[in-house]
């Protein structure tokens, strides 16, 4: 991942795009440097994972952060028969994932 703070004064870089590239500029210099594929959403396309690989560490914390959304789940969770279930929108086809405190997680 690109260091996001530019080298000299460490101060952090603004996200710019242009012509759909990403880029990062200083806002003291205003000296622009290329993203690299890691720092993008391309990643995950350039090394061919799939599924939840990318936010595995968002979904295990879900049950844990206060603010993310609850539902109480109709059939609750198959584990350990919890019904008040945190969820994440997850991805550009925003699918719902539910994840449990016991740590299991599904989709519907």
């Amino acid at each position: 991942m690109a260091n996001l703070c530019e080298p000299e004064s460490f101060t952090l870089l603004d996200i710019v795009t242009k012509n759909g590239e990403l880029k990062f500029r200083s806002p003291t210099t205003g000296e622009e440097f290329p993203a690299q594929p890691e720092d993008t959403l391309l990643y995950h396309n350039l090394n061919g994972t799939g599924g939840n690989a990318k936010f595995e560490t968002a979904l295990h914390f879900t049950p844990y952060v206060p603010i993310n959304p609850r539902v109480i789940h109709k059939s609750g969770c198959s584990k350990c028969k919890n019904k008040l279930i945190s969820f994440q929108r997850i991805g550009e086809a925003r699918r719902v994932i539910y994840v449990c405190t016991c740590g299991h997680s599904w989709e519907e």
